[in-house]
């Protein structure tokens, strides 16, 4: 069961997050695309590391099932399916290779923002620690991926159409998990492992298939081999921070 003043918490924390991103749009400040990069490298050792070493396992540990490692196969593939014939690749390029985000990409990262919040729910459904745990790990990835769709929007459209959209940005994930917090309660512990196997699936899909692609695509733009080499040791070293970062929530608590 959970608190309602944890409940509270996460939920205020989670659209605050987001809101990093409205703050940005209505000063009119702009990350350059390096440090987009360097976030998105941040965010995707995040994700995996945090699938791998606290989601997986607790997923398996619910359930005497041997097949759940298919389930996240399955969130995988059903992400790929989805991205690819549906919601397209979440980050575009002009022909002057400037990073843009259409309306579709901004719905793929609001679907993103909502299974955030149901994630969380789930983890805090199963139990307050685990809980807390990948709501820290989702925050430290929503933190950097909100600057980015910030910048993004104040990119491509004007500021007020920016900030409602990032506004509705915003609200997903505590929508996800007050959602999640009131249909998944009392949900048997087999069908919360498999709902964790699935966004595990997921969560490595975005963080392994988008945004390293993204961040190898981007060092490649540079013409210059001391710049290239450069950019490439930069975004190998956010990408093995957010890999670190996925160990510290589990030491802390």
């Amino acid at each position: 069961m959970i608190t309602f003043e944890i409940l509270i918490s996460v939920i205020v924390v989670s659209f605050l997050a987001g809101f990093i991103g409205v703050i940005l749009i209505i000063h009119g400040k702009k990350w350059n695309e390096q440090k987009l990069h360097w976030g998105l490298g941040f965010s995707a050792g995040l994700l995996i590391g945090i699938s791998l070493l606290e989601i997986i396992p607790t997923a398996i540990s619910l359930t005497e099932s041997k097949n759940i490692m298919v389930f996240a196969l399955i969130g995988f593939l059903t992400f790929f399916i989805l991205e690819k014939f549906i919601l397209l690749h979440h980050f575009d390029r002009h022909e002057k290779k400037n990073m843009e985000i259409s309306l579709i990409t901004f719905i793929a990262l609001s679907i993103h923002a909502f299974l955030d919040g149901i994630i969380i729910g789930l983890g805090l459904e199963f139990s307050e620690k685990f809980g807390i745990i990948l709501f820290v790990a989702i925050i430290f990835h929503k933190l950097p991926l909100s600057i980015s769709v910030g910048s993004l929007l104040l990119t491509n459209i004007k500021r007020k159409k920016a900030v409602v959209k990032m506004l509705i940005f915003s609200f997903m994930t505590p929508i996800g998990l007050i959602i999640a917090s009131n249909v998944l309660t009392g949900i048997q512990q087999d069908n919360v492992a498999i709902l964790l196997a699935l966004s595990a699936g997921i969560l490595i899909y975005l963080g392994a298939t988008d945004m390293l692609p993204e961040i190898t695509h981007h060092t490649h733009q540079e013409t210059e081999h001391a710049s290239l080499k450069k950019a490439e040791i930069n975004s190998t070293i956010w990408v093995i921070l957010g890999f670190s970062m996925s160990l510290i929530p589990d030491l802390l608590l």
